[in-house]
């Protein structure tokens, strides 16, 4: 029977360990763990946080995105384009962002020795800044985000970087809140101080089952505070009406 026992949670961890890395699969914002439809690694993630505690969550898939040198004449860079942000599901948040993340992945940023150009990248969202390249941390992962090989801040040559930008500032939210509720899209774009040196691909290196894999803009509601207080306070009452009758 121990055996048995033991032959199942073993096969039990097995298929588990199986998953996303945590990493790759955990938002930086409060809500925490993206929809089960997110990929562990590829394309980039959207998930916002409303001032009421809802989670706007949304994937463009790694197939959409930028792969190739990129020059002067395209500096920016638009590496791609989430649409579906819909002023329906915004209102859905509470009337704005109290924290958001973006979740990049990408093999090999650079041409050049170095790391990704220290310092001399950074993302945007509709031309407004959230963060610097280097500055992110950052997961190695297989092709299909199951296995962690190491872990790093910034993205390397050579290696499938997966990181979270996350932007807490109150004006920056309010801006990229404003530029999306007017265009139903968020651009992503990437800014390079020193360009015609870099081969940017955020496709190769995802498992070919991942790389057409998006999700569309979904919300899930915020947790209904009434209901929980109501379902404690159920549960006080029938832990006090099981103390009387202890007591009688």
């Amino acid at each position: 029977m121990k055996q048995k026992l033991l032959t199942s949670i073993l096969a039990l961890f097995a298929a588990t360990s199986a998953f996303a890395t945590p990493f790759t699969q955990t938002s930086p914002t409060a809500n925490g763990a993206v929809p089960s439809g997110v990929t562990a690694v590829g394309g980039i993630v959207f998930d916002a946080r409303g001032v009421n505690n809802a989670e706007l969550t949304a994937q463009r898939a790694a197939t959409g995105l930028w792969s190739g040198f990129s020059g002067a004449g395209n500096n920016p860079l638009t590496i791609g384009t989430q649409t579906g942000l819909t002023a329906g599901l915004l209102g859905q948040l509470g009337g704005g962002f109290s924290e958001l993340a973006i979740r990049i992945t990408l093999f090999d940023g650079d041409t050049g020795a170095g790391n990704f150009d220290f310092n001399q990248n950074t993302l945007s969202i509709n031309n407004i800044n959230i963060g610097n390249f280097s500055s992110v941390v950052t997961q190695e992962t297989n092709s299909s985000g199951t296995t962690v090989i190491s872990s790093s801040t910034g993205f390397r040559d050579s290696r499938l970087d997966t990181g979270w930008f996350h932007v807490t500032n109150a004006v920056t939210l309010a801006s990229i809140y404003s530029s999306i509720l007017s265009t139903g899209n968020a651009v992503y774009r990437l800014h390079d101080v020193d360009p015609n040196d870099n081969n940017y691909d955020f496709t190769r290196g995802v498992n070919g089952s991942l790389i057409n894999v998006e999700l569309p803009p979904v919300v899930v509601p915020a947790p209904d505070s009434g209901a929980t207080f109501g379902l404690l306070a159920l549960s006080g009452f029938g832990l006090l009406l099981a103390r009387r009758r202890r007591n009688a």
